[in-house]
């Protein structure tokens, strides 16, 4: 069975005093926490904003995250943002797939903003740059980039939640693609089109906002 997920806001997740050694704290999407039963998950235009500290050490979050024997995974117009800061031996990553062969990372996942201090892991070897994780998941991801999103506001309370500044000169600028699923995904939540869109994707009615 495969899961579309598409169009929600991620962020003002919290975990103050979390540690772990193994799997993030904090997850922004969680292709079996939130799926089950999935053969294929595939996250399409979603926005994950992770921020903060612990006073625990490791802390370690991952803005996408799959288990070990979890479902093939597609990233497909997601900006992925971990701007938190790990303690300890812990890491901040934008994809964390732990464990998984990379025949289980589907080959047309692009287009994405994935921003952390790490931009992919493995389980194994924690991949610092975008052009270290080229390197070994290509060709996944050749038209994505990393740039820290310019939020109007990451307050889950404000209605400004995860929008973009107005006319700022950000790479999210025009650089998504159609989805072409039931229903096809054609605009961002400002019912902008992809040649004029300021967001990686067509956003915009659910939103999962708190703390853990």
């Amino acid at each position: 069975m495969t899961n579309d997920v598409y169009n929600n806001l991620v962020g003002d997740l919290r975990a103050p005093s979390a540690t772990s050694t193994t799997i993030p704290n904090v997850i922004g999407l969680d292709a079996v926490a939130q799926i089950l039963s999935s053969n294929a998950v595939n996250f399409y235009d979603n926005t994950v904003y992770i921020a903060g500290t612990s006073s625990g050490a490791p802390v370690r979050d991952g803005g996408v995250f799959v288990p070990s024997g979890g479902p093939v995974l597609k990233l497909r117009n997601n900006i992925i943002a971990n701007a938190s800061i790990p303690t300890g031996s812990g890491r901040a990553v934008a994809v964390w797939r732990n464990y998984q062969p990379l025949a289980t990372y589907d080959t047309s996942s692009n287009n994405n903003d994935l921003y952390a201090s790490t931009a992919y892991y493995d389980g194994v070897t924690a991949y610092t740059t975008l052009s270290d994780m080229w390197a070994v998941v290509s060709p996944r991801e050749s038209a994505s980039f990393s740039e820290n999103p310019p939020f109007l506001s990451t307050v889950g309370s404000s209605a400004n939640f995860l929008h973009i500044v107005p006319a700022s000169l950000t790479l999210l600028e025009s650089h998504a693609v159609n989805i072409n699923i039931p229903p096809a995904l054609t605009d961002d939540y400002d019912a902008r089109h992809p040649s004029r869109k300021r967001r990686l994707r067509r956003n915009g009615n659910r939103a999962r906002r708190g703390r853990r």
